[in-house]
């Protein structure tokens, strides 16, 4: 356990703080009113705070990738994001299938009746609008942060005032954000916090006072939520909906009856568009493309308490590498109570670990008396039901949780808010300490990246994917047909098999290695392309790449 605690960064960044903090004690008396009434003063934000907090948002993910070197996609959920974005971006919901479509299957993709990803399409979404605006997917992803910070601070601040909610969205963002997977990468995470923080932002607000543009609004968070994580979204809006239903038909709140057409008005919108995608992908309106791959590509299923399928017959050795993986963790979650609970356990440390900084974790503590408010506790409903479900999955990644990321921030801002009120000898000592917890995530991110710049880790040789597309394509003209060939070291996590959406006019396309004899078929369907063999012994080295010859 001791490992979750603290990192070596975040212990040097709370001692910054602790030194700032007591230099503010020694000398920041003329201060002391000024910061007591920004933490306790509640009134509209200015539109320039909220720009400030979304180029926060923007700029320090941009920031760090300009300093780390620009993410590169390395997992199978990033390629697929990648290619729904290059579909997404020629204003196609899908390709047509190639003949011969067996050379180019991979994890989470379905290459019948068209091709596109098992995944919901916010994500790709976004990436296509970033490289619309900036030339490149990653700018998708510094938008996505962009309005995360935006959202967050939004819903934040329907509870507490002004500068804890800011305080509150910089220490959970910098944590959550800036140098994780999160923005470092094409595999999502922050545009469920954008849809989660509409929805608990909304329905904070509709406590308070009902509108048409409220309903809406809340329409509109899960719609994000529907298009990025619909089964934690629908976790996270049950005990909501429950509330909002309780005050609509007992009259508990006044006019909700707006509300609820703005909300039925967004409803037709979003299930017509989610229509319109399944049927553009899987051909039927009613299959979602993560039902139809699933149906097609997997034993094993979602949840540990549903069966096993009978087993599938897999054409590539890496997918039925990937279908045993998964199998084993289904296997040990069902083994018995102890493995089920000790690998929930693992879970529960990681997601700790990956959302909760210490300071946060200083907010939580102070925040406990505020869980006996009928608001909070709903809120504790949601994050009680969000790990019920992530108990059920076999397999988990943080993003998974991230509609409920709002969730833990406004528990933390509440805990700053009591915080603040703490005083000793007649001084504001916990407004002080509010004020300088913010600097500890921002110390932190600053010495963490001067720490990855100094690692010697190795990386796998598939970060260098687009690096030889390019050499490949620098001669202009000139298209290419790349077969993949796996030795015993390769592992299906790296999977280079993955294209461009228009594999017809892509100058180079990599194919797994079926064989001379099918590789032939292949060969003469894509005549017009110079052909390669590439062996991939090692995922760490390229072993070999040359002329392919039978």
């Amino acid at each position: 356990m001791q490992q979750y605690l603290i990192s070596r960064p975040e212990g040097i960044a709370m001692l910054v703080a602790l030194a700032v903090g007591i230099l503010l004690w020694r000398f920041g008396s003329a201060f002391e009113q000024r910061m007591v009434d920004s933490f306790t003063l509640r009134r509209p934000a200015n539109w320039y705070t909220y720009l400030l907090v979304s180029l926060f948002g923007g700029l320090a993910p941009a920031a760090a990738s300009f300093l780390l070197g620009k993410p590169q996609p390395i997992i199978h959920d990033e390629f697929n994001h990648l290619l729904v974005a290059d579909t997404l971006g020629a204003g196609k919901l899908s390709y047509p299938s190639h003949p011969l479509w067996t050379f180019f299957e991979s994890m989470h993709l379905c290459q019948t009746p068209a091709v596109f990803s098992r995944f919901p399409p916010g994500q790709g979404l976004a990436l296509a609008i970033g490289n619309v605006l900036g030339g490149d997917p990653i700018v998708g992803v510094w938008l996505i942060a962009a309005g995360m910070t935006f959202s967050l601070f939004w819903a934040i601040r329907a509870f507490v005032p002004n500068a804890i909610a800011l305080i509150t969205t910089i220490i959970v963002f910098s944590h959550v954000m800036i140098l994780s997977y999160w923005a470092q990468g094409y595999m999502g995470g922050g545009l469920a916090v954008i849809g989660g923080a509409i929805v608990v932002g909304s329905w904070r607000r509709l406590s308070e006072h009902s509108s048409f543009s409220l309903g809406l609004l809340l329409t509109l968070g899960l719609g994000i939520l529907a298009f990025s994580r619909p089964f934690e979204g629908v976790l996270l809006f049950v005990p909501i909906s429950a509330q909002l239903l309780y005050w609509l038909f007992k009259k508990a709140r006044p006019n909700l009856g707006a509300a609820a057409k703005g909300f039925a008005c967004g409803a037709v919108v979003i299930i017509a568009s989610l229509a319109c995608y399944n049927l553009g992908t899987t051909g039927k309106v009613t299959t979602h493309p993560y039902t139809l791959y699933s149906t097609r590509y997997e034993s094993t299923p979602t949840f540990v308490w549903q069966e096993k399928k009978p087993p599938i017959k897999f054409r590539h050795p890496e997918m039925a590498a990937a279908e045993v993986f998964f199998s084993q963790s289904y296997d040990m979650h069902r083994k018995s109570i102890r493995d089920f609970l000790t690998a929930n356990k693992g879970k529960l440390n990681f997601a700790i670990r990956f959302f909760l900084s210490p300071v946060a974790l200083i907010g939580l503590l102070f925040a406990i008396p505020s869980f006996r408010r009928p608001s909070h506790l709903l809120l504790l409903t949601m994050l009680a039901l969000g790990a019920l479900g992530m108990a059920g999955l076999f397999f988990f990644f943080t993003h998974y949780v991230a509609p409920f990321v709002v969730v833990l921030a406004v528990l933390v801002a509440t805990g700053y808010w009591r915080l603040s009120k703490v005083r000793f000898r007649g001084r504001p000592i916990g407004a002080i300490i509010v004020s300088v917890l913010i600097i500890v995530p921002l110390v932190a991110v600053v010495l963490e990246c001067r720490e990855r710049l100094n690692s010697s880790l190795p990386t796998p040789f598939l970060v260098q994917k687009s690096k030889l597309e390019d050499e490949l394509s620098a001669g202009g003209s000139s298209r290419h047909l790349v077969f993949v060939r796996y030795g015993e070291e390769h592992s299906f996590h790296f999977e280079w098999v993955y294209n461009k959406a228009d594999l017809k006019n892509a100058p180079v396309i990599w194919a797994h290695d079926m064989g001379d004899s099918m590789n032939r078929e292949l060969i003469d369907f894509e005549k017009d392309r110079k052909v390669w063999l590439f062996r991939v012994e090692s995922d760490f080295s390229r072993t070999d790449f040359q002329p392919y010859s039978p």
